[in-house]
């Protein structure tokens, strides 16, 4: 999904037309329950550039483009990972025994990485009965992959998260990616406050006559 927004490129702020790379579970190449939870677990990068320029090929300009992601700009990224996002809000379990995958490459020798997201639920090793419960699943309970250092990251879709946790704003429709000063990917969602009547307004009374 593309996005328009302006941000800071080599030190000028510039129109720019950015898509993070969530990923499709309805495109896995064998849709199971070690694939869709354990090892397809996040999406990969981000792309954008700018609005208005187009190269020599008559082809859309990139500053950030590729997998591994290749930077043509004063902007790097070196945390790739999406583990929130718009597209799923299924539930994933990291650090476990499987190797996550990260992105394929041409010799087929796939890269797989081992999750750095902070957050997921503590302790999760321990409450496997009532995560069961939960994702109404038994499969966590019998799994041999999970171990104490796992961690299970669920209501993953960042427009509910943000309305469960605020629920007394109104938020915009089109939520957006950048990179921050580590070269992490972070979503942002403008948010507003709304007043029937404006602060300085005053109420009176209105009779119509004929």
């Amino acid at each position: 999904m593309w996005t328009t927004t302006a941000i800071l490129v080599n030190g000028q702020y510039t129109q720019v037309m950015l898509s993070p790379r969530e990923l499709s579970y309805a495109d896995l190449p064998s849709r199971n329950w070690i694939n869709e939870r354990l090892i397809f677990t996040h999406g990969n990068g981000i792309t954008f550039g700018p609005v208005s320029r187009i190269s020599k090929e008559g082809l859309p300009e990139f500053f950030v483009k590729d997998i591994p992601a290749v930077s043509l700009a004063d902007i790097k990224v070196t945390r790739p990972e999406i583990y929130f996002g718009e597209l799923s809000n299924e539930y994933v379990i990291v650090k476990t025994r499987v190797p996550e995958f990260s992105y394929p490459t041409a010799t087929r020798q796939h890269q797989y990485d081992v999750c750095r997201q902070r957050g997921g639920a503590p302790e999760f090793a321990a409450q496997k009965s009532a995560v069961c419960r939960l994702v109404q699943t038994e499969k966590i309970l019998l799994s041999s992959d999970i171990t104490r250092e796992s961690r299970i990251i669920y209501n993953r879709n960042i427009n509910e998260r943000v309305r469960a946790i605020a629920p007394f704003l109104r938020f915009d429709g089109d939520p957006y990616m950048v990179v921050d000063d580590k070269g992490g990917l972070k979503w942002i969602i403008d948010a507003y406050t709304i007043r029937i009547v404006s602060p300085i307004q005053n109420r009176s009374r209105v009779v119509s006559t004929i």
